[in-house]
C-alpha cells in the first residue's frame, strides 16, 4: 500500500513481489485501487473530452481486473474493493461549486462507473479465489439513507488534513468518525 498509488503503481508492486519470491496458495491480497486514477483522469477534463476520459477510466478498470487475474494465476486469494462513486464526495461538491452550471459531480460518477464496470467484467469473479467488496453500492446507500447508518453529514469534508494525513485527531469542528461519511 502506498498513498497516492494508481493502478500502474500497484502492478509494479506486484512485479516486485514476484521478483522477491512471488505468491503462494496461502497468501491473501487485499486490493483497492482506482480512486487516484479517477482524480488524475478527471484533472484532464477540458469540457470537450468526456468520452475519451470515460474510455481511459474503463481501461484502468480493465487493467485492475487483469492484475487481479494475475494474482489468482500466481496462487493468491484476493479480496478486492471496487471504488466508491466519486460523484458523491465533498470533492465533487466543491468542483460543482467552483464550476457553476457544470455537472462535475456527474462526470466523476460516470468515470467511477466506467472503472467499476470494466473491473467487474474483467476480473474472475469466483468465490474460490476472489471476494468482492461493493464499496460503491454501500456508499451510495449511505448517501441515500444516512439516518439508517446514524450519519449526520454525508456531504461536507470531515478531514481538516487531506488523506493520508487525516486521523481522528485532525477532523474539522463538529465532525466525528461515526457521524460523517
Amino acid at each position: 500500500a502506498a498513498p497516492g498509488a494508481r493502478v500502474e503503481e500497484v502492478a509494479a508492486q506486484i512485479d516486485a513481489e514476484v521478483a522477491a519470491g512471488g505468491f503462494r496458495d496461502k497468501d491473501l491480497v487485499a486490493l483497492m485501487v482506482g480512486v487516484n486514477d479517477i482524480i488524475e483522469i478527471y484533472g484532464l477534463y477540458d469540457g470537450s473530452n468526456e468520452e475519451a476520459l470515460i474510455a481511459e477510466a474503463g481501461a484502468r478498470g480493465r487493467r485492475t481486473g487483469e492484475i487481479i487475474n494475475r494474482l489468482i494465476a500466481l496462487g493468491a486469494k484476493v479480496v478486492v474493493s471496487n471504488i466508491p462513486d466519486l460523484g458523491y464526495t465533498p470533492y465533487a461538491v466543491s468542483e460543482n461549486t467552483a464550476n457553476p452550471g457544470s455537472d462535475r459531480g456527474g462526470l466523476l460518477s460516470r468515470l467511477s462507473t466506467a472503472f467499476n464496470e470494466q473491473l467487474g467484467i474483467t476480473m474472475l469473479i469466483d468465490g474460490r479465489f476472489v471476494g468482492l467488496v461493493q464499496t460503491d453500492q454501500r456508499i451510495l446507500l449511505m448517501n441515500r439513507q444516512p439516518g439508517a447508518f446514524i450519519l449526520a453529514n454525508t456531504t461536507d469534508v470531515a478531514c481538516a488534513t487531506p488523506p493520508p494525513g487525516c486521523t481522528n485527531n485532525t477532523l474539522v469542528d463538529g465532525a466525528t468518525p461515526n457521524t460523517y461519511l
